[in-house]
Formats: structure tokens, C-alpha cells, sequence
């Protein structure tokens, strides 16, 4: 993957702090978060049943009691509330994914917000069912918006086989809306990366194949992935010895069920940082506001608060003591004064490797320092190495030299060096900590 196009001083030395603040496990942290969700609509037209969006539509539908209340209310993203957002967070965003638990496309101003993204040079992503009417003008209007990668999520080659997950979809629909998508973007010579994303499940893996001839026909990308599944039936043939993980009540998605098949590799606890980067280095942002603790939570009595342009800034929220108290528990540090706080996250559900799931992108961060500031800044520098030793094992020069790799290893903080992690630590404490105070992060650029 390319690396990303930011190019302010001032968003790299955000990104380290972060990752400073991470490791020493602070729970009133100055960093901003350098990868946003962003969920354009709360709102879908499918009915999927691994969704929490689709287990509520699908039940409404039914006229049948909700199985689980997710969002009392969905509502679609404004433009004031993005307007807020980016101008807050923009500086220091590299990339912002504007999907979660919606249909992005039913919002008709998301080109709109990827456009005001593009303006703060941040990476944007949008993932889609497609299976909604598009005019060309509004396909036009998507590509030339300045969006960098569009996945559409189409779990099978044939509607008997697609309608399974994707309940309520036309695959016929969504094949014409892809096909002219990549007609309009080769006519408008533009470089959107356009992936097929494909949920394997039993009943699709045999259509594997055909959907890789059909994407490389296209001239697209065949994304294939792995699902959460709390279906045992539902499993892949590759994955039926999977070892099930428990889910507490209070995260399940359906009552009768207490266990889940989860798609991200399992770890040693050493693997990993001992802190959440949710809590330091990504958040989420709803349709109508509210701040999810991460993209897995889906119940609105969950959030830790919510936005309102002019008078809740996102500041507010990302130090809040919901956010405190969660940081606290994960750093095992003392957070008496917050006895009183409860939040999903000092009872976490979710496998560790969901901890630091946007890690991934590290390397796209690491690759785009070396590419525009190599040479410039021998103190930065210097910290990216450090950095980079003890997220990869490698220094920067050497990833970049030998070509980034993404892969499930990139999502694991550290390579088990606690010394390495310590030299960082230190090195940022003496010769970054004094520079980033001085810069005022929250109202300047960084200038070393």
C-alpha cells in the first residue's frame, strides 16, 4: 500500500505522542486521535443478520420486539457536525474511513464530507452494500470528491448465495452500480482504489472463484475476509476446528446466544501493548454525534458522550472521565476518584487483537515520514526509528527500502522488546515532550 499524503510536521509528532501516551499509559492524554470512523448514516436498507443495523431493521420489519435496542434514534451525519469535526481533528487525522454500522450512500451530502477531508490532505475510505439506486451524477460526484479507496461489501456471485447475509439486497443492482462506478472512474482517469469485499461464509465459499475471474475482468480488487460468526453453522470449511470465544451478556447481539467466532488471530497477551489504542489513537463517530468507545460497540448506552458543534467539542469528550476511567483499567493505574464511572471497556469483550485493529496503518504513517521528511529533521527522525523499532523490529529506513507490508502481524504493538519500548519512551520524555509542550499541540504546528 501507498503510504498516506499528510504532510504537516505537526500530525507526525501527534502520532508519536500518542503512541508515547500509550505506552507510559496515561489516562488524561494531550494527543488526538490520528485515525477516525466516521458513520456518514446510522441508518441501512438491509437487513444482515450479523449486524447490529440489520438485527434491528430486520425485526422492525417483523413487527416483532427488537431482539436488543441498539440506537434508540439513527439518525444521518450533518455537514455542521463534520465541519466541527474535521476543523478540530483535521490537522492531525492521516486517514478517515466513513462507514461503521450504516449505509453511508443513503446520506446524498457524503461526497461533501470526503471533500472537506481531502482539504486537511487525510486518506479517505468508504465502504458501501450498493444496493441502492445511483445516478451517474451522483457516481460522478463520489470519484471526483477525492475519494482514495471504495469497498463495496457483496458476500456472493449469485443472488440465492448473496441474499443470505445481505438480506434484501439486489446483487443484480449492485453489479451494474460497480461496473459503472469503474467505467466512470477509468473515463475520469482517476486512481480510486475499488475493491469487491467478500464476508466468507460456508454457504459462499464455493463462489470464490467465479467473483476472483469477475474482479480481475474488472480490473478491480477481490478483498476477501473473514466474519465474526456467532453461527457455528455459518463457519468456512477453514475454519470449523476455530476455537469459539465467550461473549458476556452484555455485549451479545442476540440473547440466546453466548459464544463467537472471532476472524482476528489470537495473540499471546505480550503481543500486544497492555493500553487500548482506541483510547489514544482512534475513535468513533456516529451519525448523530455520539462517540462509540470503538467500531465493535454498537449499543448507544455504551457511548461516551456526544458532539454538538458549538458547544461539545471533541476535546471534551476524548478526556472525559468515561475515557478516563477506561484507560485507567486497561493501564492498571488508580482511578478511586472515579469509583462512580462505568464504562463497557473495564469489562471488554473483545479479543485483544481488536485492542489495536487500526494499527495496521502504522506502517502507511512510518512510510510517509520517511518519503517527505528524511534528512530534514534529525530529532523526529530519530523518534520515528525508535518508534519503529519497537512497533516492528525494523527502523524506518530498512521498511521503507526493503517495501511496507501490511499484514495481521502489523496489527500487534511491539515485537516483545520492552527495552526497545523504553528507549522510545525515554528518548520522547527528553527530547520530544519539552518540543510538543512548547508547540501547543491543540493550537499550533509543530516546528522543530
Amino acid at each position: 500500500m501507498e503510504p498516506f499524503q499528510k504532510l504537516n510536521p505537526s500530525a507526525f509528532l501527534n502520532f508519536l505522542r500518542a503512541k508515547y501516551e500509550m505506552y507510559t499509559g496515561e489516562v488524561n492524554v494531550t494527543a488526538l486521535p490520528y485515525y477516525l470512523c466516521i458513520d456518514p448514516s446510522d441508518k441501512c436498507q438491509l437487513r444482515c443478520p450479523t449486524c447490529p443495523t440489520g438485527i434491528e431493521n430486520e425485526s422492525r420489519r417483523n413487527r416483532e420486539p427488537e431482539l436488543t435496542l441498539f440506537r434508540r434514534e439513527r439518525r444521518m451525519l450533518s455537514s455542521e457536525l463534520v465541519d466541527a469535526v474535521l476543523d478540530e481533528l483535521g490537522e492531525y487525522l492521516f486517514l478517515v474511513m466513513f462507514y461503521n454500522y450504516g449505509e453511508p450512500l443513503l446520506n446524498p451530502n457524503v461526497s461533501a464530507f470526503i471533500r472537506k477531508a481531502k482539504q486537511y490532505g487525510i486518506e479517505t475510505e468508504l465502504h458501501t452494500n450498493l444496493s441502492l439506486p445511483l445516478s451517474d451524477q451522483r457516481i460522478d460526484d463520489l470519484l471526483t470528491s477525492g475519494l482514495d479507496r471504495l469497498l463495496a461489501s457483496i458476500d456472493g456471485f449469485s443472488q440465492q448465495t448473496y441474499q443470505i447475509h445481505r438480506v434484501g439486497g439486489d446483487l443484480a443492482l449492485v453489479k451494474s452500480n460497480l461496473e459503472r462506478i469503474v467505467k466512470a472512474r477509468n473515463r475520469l482517469r482517476l486512481n480510486t482504489h475499488i475493491s469487491w469485499g467478500f464476508l466468507v461464509f460456508s454457504f459462499n465459499e464455493h463462489e470464490i472463484p467465479a467473483t476472483q475471474r469477475y474482479c480481475h475482468e474488472l480490473g478491480i480488487e477481490f478483498h476477501r475476509r473473514d466474519a465474526f460468526v456467532d453461527n457455528p453453522e455459518w463457519l468456512p470449511s477453514y475454519r470449523k476446528r476455530e476455537t469459539p470465544w465467550i461473549v458476556p451478556q452484555e455485549a451479545l447481539l442476540k440473547k440466546d446466544s453466548s459464544k463467537g467466532w472471532s476472524p482476528l488471530p489470537a495473540v499471546e497477551k505480550s503481543r500486544c501493548a497492555s493500553a487500548c489504542g482506541w483510547h489514544y489513537g482512534y475513535s468513533v463517530v456516529t451519525g448523530g454525534g455520539r462517540v462509540a468507545p470503538c467500531c465493535a460497540v454498537a449499543k448507544d448506552e455504551y457511548d461516551f458522550g456526544e458532539l454538538a458543534p458549538g458547544s461539545a467539542s471533541f476535546r471534551e469528550v476524548w478526556n472525559n472521565p468515561a475515557y478516563q476511567k477506561s484507560r485507567a483499567a486497561f493501564a492498571a493505574k488508580d482511578a478511586q476518584h472515579l469509583g462512580h464511572v462505568e464504562t463497557i471497556c473495564t469489562r471488554c469483550p473483545y479479543p485483544a487483537t481488536l485492542h489495536h485493529l487500526y494499527s495496521v496503518h502504522d506502517a502507511k504513517v512510518i512510510g510517509q515520514f520517511h518519503r517527505q521528511f528524511a534528512g530534514s529533521d534529525p530529532v523526529l527522525e530519530e523518534a520515528f526509528d525508535l518508534f519503529t523499532w519497537a512497533r516492528y523490529g525494523s527502523s524506518v529506513s530498512a521498511m521503507c527500502r526493503n517495501g511496507i507490508s501490511l499484514s495481521a502481524d502489523c496489527i500487534f504493538v511491539g515485537h516483545e522488546s520492552q527495552p526497545d519500548i523504553a528507549e522510545f519512551v525515554s528518548f520522547f520524555e527528553d527530547r520530544l515532550l519539552p518540543v510538543a509542550k512548547a508547540a501547543n499541540l491543540a493550537k499550533e504546528r509543530f516546528t522543530p
